[in-house]
């Protein structure tokens, strides 16, 4: 009982703040492997550097990403702000590229504070290289990956 009615007063006082208890994730769905995140400010704006693994068996790239909280819009499965044009970006097989992103803020903003937790996803926007099929030439379709993501702002 005196265990308990401690615990209440340190998490009362902010001692243990439960809150900003956020795990730290990165997790992509099937075709891409995190390898590391890190949250950070640059001024008071959220941005992420994601180190992305490609699994694909072909060269990809990226051309376009978003990191946001915001809720997806049904008819695109993204926020309708939109992905942002990045420098294309090559990946080889089992390649590692580091990707560096601002982060939207569920109400659209990118203000954060340093040692708050965020919760979001990652898009990308990718084309896989499919070689070449009898006359048509180089096969391309642009596909859509998501990643979870969350930790603490540093």
């Amino acid at each position: 009982m005196i265990l308990v009615v401690v615990i209440a007063i340190l998490v009362y006082f902010g001692v243990l703040n439960l809150g900003n208890a956020i795990p730290d994730r990165c997790v992509f769905q099937a075709g891409f492997l995190c390898k590391s995140h890190r949250l950070y400010l640059d001024s008071e704006n959220i941005n992420v550097s994601v180190s992305v693994v490609s699994k694909f068996s072909r060269r990809i790239t990226i051309s376009e990403a978003l990191c946001s909280s915001e809720s997806p819009d049904p008819a695109t499965g993204y926020p309708l702000r939109g992905l942002v044009d990045i420098d294309d970006i090559d990946i080889l097989p089992e390649g590692l590229k580091t990707l560096q992103l601002r982060c939207y803020n569920k109400d659209g903003s990118v203000n954060g504070k340093s040692g708050e937790g965020y919760e979001g996803l990652i898009y990308l926007k990718y084309s896989e290289d499919l070689g070449y099929a009898s006359n048509i030439g180089s096969i391309t379709g642009e596909h859509i990956k998501v990643a979870n993501i969350a930790g603490k702002i540093t």
